[in-house]
Order: C-alpha cells, then structure tokens, then sequence
C-alpha cells in the first residue's frame, strides 16, 4: 500500500511515494548493514580519535568528577569537537548512551547509526534519480556489505562519515523536478541546512558546495537564480553552530581580540595550507587516498597498525581490484554521459541524477588542493559515493542495452544483472571475513587495541582506589568513557599533579607505548621519592605487547 501522496517523505524524498518493495528493500539494507557492524562489535578498542568527542558523553552524564579533558574550546555547551568539525556525534550518541550505559558497544552502535542512515539514503536518493529500484537496491546492499565503509564505524573514519548523512539527505531536499513554488523555496533551503550541517560535521563537506551548486544550475525547469538564492540562505542557517561554537571560543578566551591571537597561533601550529608537494604530487597523492579508502587500506592502517602486510589483511586481490576498476570506470562512463546528454530535453530527475559525477570530482579536486594536510580518513566519504554513482551509471547502461537484452533473452532483464550483482557481493563478505578473521586473532593493534578496554575494565572494578596520569597520546578518550567518568586521572605526569593525590591513599598508574619509555616514568616517581614502582604488559589476543604500564604506591606519611 502506497503512503498517502501529501506524505512528507513523498512531498520531499520521492517523486511517489514509498510502497511495500521500498519497505521490504529497507528492512533487508539494514539487516545487512547491522550484521557487518555487530560482528566482534567490541573490537578492536576505542582509538583516541574514535571517540573523541564522544566520550564527553561521560563528562556530562556523571559529571561528578571533573577529570581533564570535558571542556572542548567552548564557554558553555559542547559546540566545537575541534577548530575543524562540530560535536553533533556526542548529542546524537547522548541518547544511546543514556539508555545502554557508557560501553563500548553503546559507542559503537550510537557510531553506526549514522552509517544505518546513509545506506538508506544512497537506495533514497538512487531511487529518485534513476527510477530503477533494483539497482538502486543492489547498489545500497553493495555499500551496506562494504568493509570499507563498515570498518570506517570502528576507526576516526567515523566522525568523517557522519557527516555524509547531511550531504545525502541535501540531495534529497535539491528540487529534481518542476513543484510548486513554495514548496521550491522551503526545498532549496533545506537543501542548504543539511549542506551546512554537513560542514559543521566536517569542515571537508564545503568542498562539495561548487558540485551542488552545479547541480542547481544544471537544472533546466527551476528559477536558477532564486534556487541559489534560498539554497545559500539554507547554508548559512547550517553553520549556525559552527559559527555559535567560534562566539562561545571567544567568550571563553575572553574577548575577541584575544581570542584571534588563540586562533592565530592554533592555525600556525596546524599549518593547514602547507604541503611539501608540487601541484602535480598533491592530485597523485590524493588519487592514492582515495584508493587506500575503497579498498579499506586506511582502515587497516588505523586498525591493525603493523601487525601483518597490508596486503593479506585487506585481501587486495582480484575481486577488490575489480571492484574498484569497476567504481572508478563508472565514474568516467558517468562524465561521459553527461557530455552526451547535456544539451538533450530529458526527464528532470533523470537529467539532474546524471550530474551528481559532479560532487566527487568537486570535493577530489578542492581536497587535493591541501595535499598532505588531509588523510585517508577524508576521503572515506567516497566509499556512499561512488555505489552512487555506480547505480546512476549502470541504469544508464542498463536503458541503453535494455531492448538488446528484451530480443536475446527470454528472461527477465532483471535476472543477469542480480546475478552479475551477487557474485560483486559475494565478494565483498569474502574480504569481510578476511578482515573479523584479523580483528578476531589481535584484537586490533597500535593504539587501537582492544587490550585498551582490560584497562578501563580494571579500573573501575578497583573503585577509584587507583589514580591513572596518561602523559602519552592514546590512552585517556577511551578509558574516560568506559569508565564513565567515575576514575581520577590526570594528563600531566609531573611533580606537581603527582603531589596533588599524595594523601588520598590512591596507588599510582601510568600506561605508556613504548617499553624503552618505562626508566623516563620510574625516574620521575624517584624524583617525589616513589621507590616502589613495577612495571607490568599489557598484551594483545594474539600474545603480542600491546602496552605497558607502571604501578607505584605513596610512601607511608610518618
């Protein structure tokens, strides 16, 4: 039964409104997308820039204890995770956290639901665009089975991707065919919300603006000039976040002058615009980076760290290989066909789907632009893409063979496509396998072990008897949030923050990377005349170190 035509997802998702194949198609997409993610859901363990800023979460739900770390760059309310990216992970996780407990599979899920979001919205938006629901499906399915895309949920890829929903949900807002004048308008505008709610996300999203705008103007049946017009009105009223996160900056560094030097100084530590590549190297590298994101090599790096070749762990052999060849081949087909067609009168949506090559080429263009200052990671939002791409493609191939199919076949044309399409999926279980077979063994590598969670797990069985100081990067974005922000600990390890629980009878601890590392921690311990400190290894599943960690206790007070 088909949903009633004054339906909001018929009025501004689809050009009909969603019937039972649609639902049935849903139901099957997030069945799929939810196997890859609650497989080993608790592996590999949270990497610092996995969880932040979400682990703030912990910060305000027991906000009793005020460890470092809570307070990111803002005088009020979370609003900024970074100079670079908002926190809508942390209010849209807040939930999750509240209901199931601060966990790591309450992380993971609240992560993921971003991802749930987004292979719905490629099926959405394919649907609109080329009218075809079996590719659309296929290629949904495709993504949703993808490790690339489901181990970004387990890595930094994350708070990349989720900005991703805003961009697709923007697309479907984007008028794709002549509505009524209202309608346009409030379109248009929120259209712009999600774009700019997509740059709050990430900062990277702006460089898909010149692709959207392409698309607006590509659109022969619209008021150009107006639809630019709301759609920028829509994008301011995005950023507001953004923007209401630099007041709060300023307010908190007290004032606007010395929050610009703050500013300045913070932006020529980042040398963000500086790249010791030529013009030609930066475009190379970011070709290498995309690939490295397709066949989930970044992932692996963050995942795995050096624990075997790349190339075992990923499985890079034919079928990834094919199936990038195949999504960079679409792309080129894609740019093609729009040279084709570009001056033909066709069906609007069909017409403004064909351009969507566009946002790709957008953000590769203006990414490589910052060469080395961008990684893999920023990259990730190419994985939803290009099965976008892929599916605007093939329907294209598919209307341009379909009455040579229809004179040599006595099947359905449907059929040799499903099956072309499985045996791609197929494929893309196969590298899954490969890749919970590594994660199952180690339980993740570098700092991404899952050896991290025993730590935490520890701590809060000792009831703050303990106090923790993580002088290293790594340690304290996942301990505070598995731990719940119920255990003291500090980032200096100095005379001073020693001294600050000399008499409250708590023992000392200090993880650390590196073994060589372990006479650097003892011999500030001597230095308050700590005698007593052991060191202890942490180890991961697979019988490698993974970290190690000092344990000391207060002299006696005579």
């Amino acid at each position: 039964m088909s949903l009633p035509k004054n339906n909001i997802i018929s009025k501004f998702f689809l050009d009909h409104a969603p019937n039972g194949i649609d639902v049935a198609a849903a139901l099957f997409i997030q069945f799929v997308f939810w196997i890859g993610i609650m497989r080993y859901i608790e592996l590999p363990g949270l990497h610092h820039d996995a969880i932040n800023p979400d682990y703030i979460a912990a910060h305000t739900i027991n906000p009793q204890l005020t460890n470092p770390g809570g307070a990111l760059y803002t005088a009020w309310f979370p609003l900024l995770g970074n100079l670079y990216h908002g926190v809508q992970n942390y209010y849209f996780e807040l939930p999750v956290f509240w209901f199931f407990g601060l966990n790591i599979v309450s992380a993971r899920i609240g992560q993921a639901l971003f991802g749930a979001v987004i292979v719905l919205l490629v099926y959405v938006v394919s649907v609109r665009s080329t009218g075809n629901r079996l590719i659309s499906f296929i290629a949904a399915v495709g993504l949703a089975s993808d490790i690339a895309f489901l181990a970004s949920f387990r890595t930094q890829f994350y708070i990349v991707l989720s900005g991703e929903v805003w961009l697709f949900a923007a697309l479907c807002f984007l008028p794709f065919r002549s509505i009524p004048q209202k309608t346009f308008r409030l379109n248009c505008i929120l259209s712009g919300v999600c774009c700019g709610l997509a740059a709050y996300g990430f900062f990277v999203f702006l460089f898909f603006l010149p692709g959207f705008l392409w698309l607006i103007l590509c659109h022969r049946d619209i008021d150009k000039r107006l639809a630019v017009k709301y759609w920028i009105i829509g994008i301011v009223i995005g950023l507001f976040p953004y923007a209401l996160g630099y007041v709060s900056l300023f307010v908190r560094f007290g004032g606007i002058k010395p929050g610009f030097a703050w500013l300045n100084q913070t932006f020529f530590t980042m040398r963000i615009l500086e790249s010791t590549l030529p013009l030609w190297g930066r475009f190379a590298n970011a070709f290498d980076l995309v690939n490295q994101t397709l066949n989930n090599i970044g992932n692996v790096a963050m995942i795995f760290s050096e624990t075997k070749a790349f190339d075992d762990l990923v499985q890079i052999g034919f079928a990834v290989k094919a199936k990038v060849i195949f999504m960079y081949s679409a792309l080129v087909l894609g740019i093609i066909f729009v040279l084709m067609h570009y001056k033909k009168r066709e069906p609007d949506a069909h017409a403004v789907g064909r351009q969507m090559v566009a946002l790709p080429l957008s953000y590769f263009f203006f990414a490589a632009l910052l060469g080395t200052r961008l990684w893999v990671h920023h990259f990730s939002v190419f994985v939803p893409l290009f099965y976008l791409v892929c599916a605007i493609v093939a329907n294209e191939v598919y209307q341009l063979a379909k009455p040579r199919l229809a004179s040599v076949m006595a099947v359905q044309n449907e059929i040799p496509i499903s099956i072309i399409v499985s045996i791609l999926l197929f494929f893309n279980l196969q590298q899954q396998q490969v890749f919970f077979e590594n994660l199952d063994k180690t339980g993740g590598g570098g700092k991404a072990t899952n050896a991290l969670s025993r730590l935490a797990e520890e701590a809060f069985t000792a009831q703050g008897k303990e106090v923790y100081f993580f002088p290293e990067w790594g340690f304290f974005p996942s301990f505070n949030l598995l731990t719940g922000n119920r255990i003291p600990y500090e980032m200096e390890f100095d005379a001073i923050e020693i001294q600050k629980f000399a008499q409250s009878g708590r023992e000392i601890r200090v993880p650390f990377w590196k073994e060589i590392d372990k006479d650097k921690y003892l011999s500030i311990l001597k230095h308050e005349r700590i005698d007593n400190g052991s060191m202890r290894t942490f180890y991961r599943r697979d019988g490698e170190p993974a970290f190690y960690m000092i344990s000391a206790s207060y002299p006696q007070r005579r």
